[in-house]
């Protein structure tokens, strides 16, 4: 080709079947539904389009002027694998799936985009399901519609930034720590589900949700100073607990909502829990009702650490 006539060397990759990003089958130079390409995006001149279909990194692929994730659409990002080259587009109601442990950073060389024009829908929903510990980045666009959790039973997924929602937070399986952020809805009546795993509460319980009932996983108050745990009735609330825990080093008080009721389906574990604080900073539990209504027997494994002595005191 002619030196200077651009789009001679240039190609463009739609997406025509779910499959690798490096795989030629996955893609067509034609049109959506074309005939297979016999190379997969190799180009930083290359333009990538992907509609209705699910295309997975899950090795280093070559820099592209343009990744373009359209309408239908699921970029799924295996491990600490990275999108380079100019611009990477995700649009309105597509999801992304990542893995990278440094989730989506917004300048730099480090996380799952690393392309010079970062141009994330707010209205798309962000799946975070890497190995280990995980940190969203700071480079989420917020508000954003969902997060959704999707990891191993022991991995966490720490916040490293404010996030407010605008439709829902899902946490399928693994570890929310909120950290000293939040995630609160953008508004009032978000929703928030909990299908299994656990969430971490540092400081305040999200607010701006409509009142969850938990059938499922565990919410942990872990962290220090005072600390409301919510009730049916109080702003935000918990219409139910599966398993509740109280753990870490707390140098303040437990405020059991006075309104309503703490009901407790599972366990209500404290054996981790150690107060550092005078013996005034406790619980505070004046008007406070707790209910176990699970099935079968319930347990409280354990009376908190501290005071060691063998008065259970609360």
């Amino acid at each position: 080709w002619t030196a200077g006539e651009t789009d001679a060397g240039a190609a463009t990759y739609f997406s025509r079947a779910n499959g690798d990003y490096n795989t030629p089958s996955t893609w067509s130079k034609l049109n959506f539904n074309g005939p297979a390409s016999t190379t997969a995006p190799n180009k930083q001149s290359d333009k990538v389009r992907i509609q209705g279909h699910t295309v997975t990194v899950s090795s280093t692929t070559a820099s592209a002027n343009i990744l373009s994730v359209e309408q239908n659409a699921v970029l799924r990002m295996q491990g600490n694998t990275v999108i380079t080259g100019d611009t990477m587009r995700l649009m309105s109601n597509d999801r992304f799936e990542i893995g990278h442990k440094d989730g989506i950073v917004s300048l730099g060389s480090t996380g799952a985009v690393q392309t010079l024009v970062r141009d994330l829908s707010p209205s798309a929903v962000y799946v975070y399901n890497g190995i280990g510990t995980q940190l969203t980045g700071n480079g989420l666009p917020s508000p954003v519609r969902s997060v959704i959790i999707e990891k191993a039973a022991t991995d966490t997924l720490r916040l490293n930034q404010y996030i407010a929602i605008t439709d829902s937070l899902v946490i399928n399986s693994g570890i929310l720590d909120i950290d000293a952020y939040s995630i609160d809805g953008n508004s009032a009546g978000r929703t928030l589900t909990m299908r299994s795993g656990e969430m971490i509460v540092r400081s305040a319980f999200p607010n701006n949700y409509t009142v969850p009932s938990f059938t499922a996983g565990t919410i942990n108050f872990n962290g220090s100073g005072n600390t409301t745990i919510p009730s049916s009735l109080s702003t935000p609330g918990v219409a139910q607990y599966n398993n509740l825990r109280l753990g870490g080093q707390r140098n303040g008080v437990y405020i059991l909502a006075p309104a309503g009721q703490i009901r407790i389906a599972g366990q209500f574990d404290m054996s981790t829990l150690r107060f550092t604080g005078p013996l005034s900073q406790r619980f505070s539990v004046d008007g406070s009702t707790v209910v176990f209504n699970g099935a079968g027997n319930q347990n409280i494994p354990s009376r908190p650490l501290s005071p060691p002595d063998s008065i259970y005191t609360l």
